[in-house]
């Protein structure tokens, strides 16, 4: 399985996260990583059991130091983004109108439709992160790459991730399917 490259720039403590806008990658060198959105202090994403409105970056990142859970936070450049009027909302009607992931739909779909509307990436060439990311760097919209948990998987600051394909997504979502079909 082939692998991409992601850039750590440098540590960005909470209070900044709190003031960004950005894409959040969990369980970042999982067979697919989830991904989601971060703004004014809030994660929005979708899942499997549904979409997650507003939730408490604070308590999204403590649970992510406490369970030492993966995560890159990719903080977006909000001087080179165009249309952020009322982002938030946007971002939360996205995620509800895409409210769960299928196998016809990843948890990239409202970062898509969101960055559709707010820069200049060309949405339609993308399918996984690892097609968003490289466009990202070179419209020079990333203003941070941060992490935590992942400190020793990263080398003179490159993380190296494994690429993924829509069969592993597949399998993630029926597996997910099948673990909230368990009946105690």
């Amino acid at each position: 399985m082939s692998t991409y490259k992601i850039d750590i720039s440098k540590p960005v403590p909470l209070y900044e996260l709190n003031e960004s806008i950005g894409i959040f990658v969990y369980r970042a060198t999982r067979i697919p990583p989830h991904l989601g959105l971060f703004i004014n202090g809030r994660v929005y994403d979708i899942t499997a059991v549904g979409p997650t409105l507003g939730l408490d970056l604070n308590s999204f990142y403590q649970s992510a130091v406490k369970r030492k859970m993966e995560v890159l936070f990719i903080g977006l450049d909000d001087v080179k983004l165009s249309n952020l009027y009322n982002l938030e909302n946007r971002i939360e009607a996205s995620v509800r109108k895409h409210e769960m992931v299928s196998e016809l739909k990843s948890c990239l779909a409202p970062i898509l439709e969101v960055l559709d509307e707010i820069c200049t990436i060309n949405t339609n060439t993308v399918q996984f992160f690892f097609d968003l990311y490289p466009q990202l760097q070179e419209k020079q919209l990333i203003k941070f790459t941060s992490q935590l948990g992942l400190e020793a998987k990263i080398k003179g600051n490159v993380l190296a991730l494994k690429k993924y394909t829509q069969e592993d997504i597949k399998d993630c979502i029926a597996a997910l399917d099948r673990k909230s079909n368990l009946v105690c």
